[in-house]
């Protein structure tokens, strides 16, 4: 018996009409599968992996040259970690606290000239290292990079969610939600680029403050998870505000599970503000619920 159109699905992302089991289970969906094709999911989550080692194993390389070698290393960090031209620059305070003293920096002066750190920011990451000691404070790191790896995998296999900085490897992730149904590939270009796309920007903006609100009242309640939220993630091309949530670990006894139940928190929360949305829509309330799929 010949296939369907209901047996078929197209996935967004690779163009192609592909037979549902192609697609993973997503209950959330009217059509009870992701927007987009296992194929398509695998392959974005096989390159940020990729990226991710790349760029792990130029840092090894470039912290432990020696000072006289350190221009060779920073140009082979570069070229083996593509996407991060400015690896320095996204050191944290104590990595660069201790490369300016490994440079020759001996004053408070001095370091803030080599790190351009605040004095209160140079204090913190000199007692750090005084207190962890180089090996420490790496592996501190390692594990905070770690899971924000796992929660990036989680986030990349859900249809709602999606990473802003995921060119930026480190201990914070910073990610939104979109109504069910929004392409949440394309739409992120939209909102940065397109002016006539200001009034979804904003609603959408509004969603994710308040998925933060329900997540941040569970966390206060002792029933949730801890995450942050930021107003202005960045500005669009147009000079709109793009709210994010917001991931960072900083806890060494922080696992898997924990980095799971941020997705899960955050989904029951998703799911309680798309159903208050279209409560309100009903009552007459709004009279826009803005969650067109652009």
């Amino acid at each position: 018996m010949p296939e369907t159109n209901a047996s078929r699905k197209n996935c967004p992302i690779c163009s192609q009409d592909l037979p549902l089991a192609e697609f993973g289970v997503c209950r959330a969906r009217k059509d009870g599968r992701n927007l987009y094709c296992k194929g398509c999911i695998r392959k974005k989550v096989t390159n940020s992996r990729r990226a991710l080692k790349e760029y792990r194993s130029a840092r090894k390389r470039y912290v432990s040259q020696p000072v006289i070698e350190q221009t060779t290393a920073i140009a082979a960090v570069q070229e083996a970690a593509a996407g991060y031209p400015r690896l320095l620059s996204r050191l944290s305070p104590v990595e660069r606290v201790r490369e300016a003293i490994r440079k020759g920096a001996r004053t408070q002066k001095e370091i803030a000239q080599e790190t351009r750190l605040g004095k209160d920011e140079i204090g913190e990451a000199l007692a750090n290292l005084l207190l962890l000691g180089k090996e420490g404070f790496q592996t501190l790191i390692g594990h905070a990079v770690e899971m924000e790896e796992i929660l990036r995998e989680l986030i990349i296999s859900r249809p709602e969610l999606t990473i802003l900085n995921e060119e930026n490897y480190g201990p914070v992730t910073l990610f939104r939600a979109y109504p069910t149904g929004v392409d949440t590939f394309r739409v992120k270009q939209q909102e940065r680029s397109d002016p006539a796309f200001v009034g979804q920007l904003r609603a959408y903006n509004d969603f994710n403050r308040r998925i933060f609100e329900r997540v941040h009242h569970e966390a206060l309640a002792g029933r949730g998870v801890a995450i942050g939220f930021t107003e202005s993630y960045r500005h669009s091309d147009y000079g709109e505000p793009i709210v994010a949530l917001k991931s960072y670990v900083l806890s060494p006894y922080v696992d898997e599970n924990r980095m799971q139940s941020i997705i899960t928190h955050v989904l029951e929360a998703h799911r309680a503000v798309e159903a208050e949305m279209a409560g309100s829509a009903k009552k007459g309330k709004t009279t826009s619920t803005g969650w067109d799929s652009p």
